[in-house]
């Protein structure tokens, strides 16, 4: 899928996911993007969501999507 921003590396996951409120037990649906200069498995894209997500005091429910784009393609920043 291409780009549909300028991000600075070749390669861009959209991760679409639900993330609860440790406090509060609230649950929501989030969009996060994680770009890379190099190629990511889904595995490591989750990898890496559960570490940012946990940082700010919120955890990770369940990944609803993992959307990859490259540079390069149709629309895309390259």
């Amino acid at each position: 899928m291409p780009f549909d921003k300028g991000y600075t590396q070749p390669f861009a996951y959209r991760v679409h996911y639900e993330e609860i409120d440790e406090e509060t037990g609230e649950r929501n649906r989030r969009w996060i993007t994680f770009i890379s200069h190099e190629e990511q498995t889904p595995e490591s894209v989750q990898q890496w969501l559960l570490e940012v997500v946990q940082d700010y005091g919120k955890s990770v429910g369940m990944i609803i999507e993992i959307v990859a784009m490259r540079a390069g393609l149709p629309g895309g920043v390259r």
